[in-house]
């Protein structure tokens, strides 16, 4: 398959990169005067703008402050906001219109992740209040369960592919795993997990942890397992995210140290 037919832009604008040396990097280079002479920031930005692979559609107004999460399903755009009050950490639901149907408020603060399960009937919501709140879609959000099972902030969440389990993870070290909405099990790691992901073909966790690590939670019977031959370093600093192909044959992490690591499964 082409290049072009997949939309994608393999041009080569900068000629010669040492004239664009900050293309790359503007926030590290720009504390030193003398490189911002060396091209002009706006013409440079109008046309990137012009020439990116994937041209802006559609702006979405309505929130009070920074979006803080933002999830996707084939119907419906799920979002959330940085809030400390109930009033302002809901979740707010849009139609493939970009219309605000719905604004669901269940947490007491700021909700840190978003997630439709994989048929896109359910959302999962997990915030610094510590709750984990997961709804059914039929329109509107419609509450389902909220738990109360971690003891500080938690950072993220999935659903299986079948929509059976759904885990969460957080600061208190700990990933809790839920069977039909109810709790299953619980895991316990050495240090913060930040990061969690569910395959989209098997039974399957991935998990990220402040220490760099990545590990592999397995369903072996009717129980899940990390094993310590499942870690890997991935990063030298926390690991901010974890997430699948659509195929599960591949997985990208991102860190606090700057790098995007690949690996196959």
């Amino acid at each position: 398959m082409s290049c072009d037919s997949l939309n994608c832009n393999n041009k080569k604008y900068f000629e010669n990169i040492e004239q664009y040396k900050l293309a790359a990097m503007p926030a590290e280079l720009s504390l030193t005067n003398d490189v911002i002479e060396d091209y002009d920031f706006e013409n440079l930005n109008e046309f990137l703008l012009s020439t990116t692979t994937f041209t802006e559609s559609k702006k979405i107004y309505g929130h009070y402050f920074n979006v803080s999460d933002i999830a996707v399903s084939s119907n419906y755009i799920a979002s959330c906001i940085q809030s400390l009050t109930t009033k302002f950490a809901g979740i707010f639901l849009w139609d493939k219109k970009y219309n605000l149907i719905n604004y669901k408020e269940v947490h007491k603060y700021g909700i840190t992740r978003l997630k439709f399960s994989f048929d896109g009937k359910y959302l999962i919501a997990v915030s610094k209040d510590r709750t984990t709140s997961v709804y059914e879609i039929d329109g509107i959000l419609k509450l389902k369960v909220t738990h109360t099972d971690h003891t500080r902030i938690i950072w993220d969440c999935g659903f299986s592919f079948d929509s059976i389990y759904y885990a969460t993870c957080s600061r208190d070290k700990k990933v809790i795993i839920y069977k039909y909405f109810c709790l299953y099990q619980k895991l316990s790691f050495e240090s913060d997990v930040t990061s969690l992901e569910f395959s989209p073909i098997e039974y399957l966790i991935i998990v990220g942890l402040e220490t760099g690590e990545i590990i592999k939670i397995e369903k072996n019977n009717e129980k899940f397992s990390a094993k310590i031959q499942n870690k890997i370093f991935a990063h030298s600093k926390k690991v901010t995210c974890v997430k699948f192909n659509d195929d599960g044959k591949l997985l990208s992490s991102g860190g606090s140290d700057g790098l995007i690591n690949v690996f196959e499964i």
